[in-house]
C-alpha cells in the first residue's frame, strides 16, 4: 500500500513538473510575441510619410522591362500568361516571422535548371 502511495504522489509531483514546463514555455512563447510586435511598429513608426498601397510612378515601364516581368513570371508558374498591369505596391514591414515564411516556402519551389 505504501509503494501505492508513493506512486501516486510521484506521479503528482511529475504532472505538476510538466505543466509549470508548460505554462513558462507559454510565457516565453507570448515575450518573443509581444516583442516582435513591437519591434514590428518601431520600424514603421520611423517610415517617412503616410503609408500608402499603392504608388503611382512618375515614368511608364519600359517594353523591355515589362518582357523581363513577363518572362520571369512565365517561368516561375510554368504557365502562359498576358500581363495587363503592372502596379507600384509599398508595403509596410512584415513581421519577421512572417517574412521567414514566406523565404521557406519560397526555397520549397521547384528551380528549373
Amino acid at each position: 500500500m505504501e509503494l501505492f502511495i508513493y506512486g501516486l504522489q510521484l506521479s503528482a509531483m511529475i504532472v505538476g513538473v510538466v505543466f509549470f514546463v508548460a505554462i513558462l514555455l507559454q510565457g516565453v512563447i507570448t515575450l518573443f510575441v509581444r516583442l516582435d510586435q513591437r519591434l514590428t511598429q518601431s520600424i514603421a513608426s520611423k517610415e517617412v510619410g503616410a503609408p500608402e498601397e499603392f504608388v503611382t510612378p512618375t515614368h511608364e515601364l519600359s517594353a523591355e522591362l515589362v518582357a523581363v516581368i513577363t518572362a520571369a513570371v512565365e517561368a516561375t508558374t510554368d504557365k502562359k500568361i498576358r500581363v495587363k498591369s503592372i502596379r507600384y505596391r509599398r508595403q509596410t514591414p512584415s513581421s519577421s516571422w512572417v517574412v521567414q515564411g514566406r523565404v521557406a516556402i519560397m526555397a520549397s519551389h521547384k528551380v528549373k535548371p
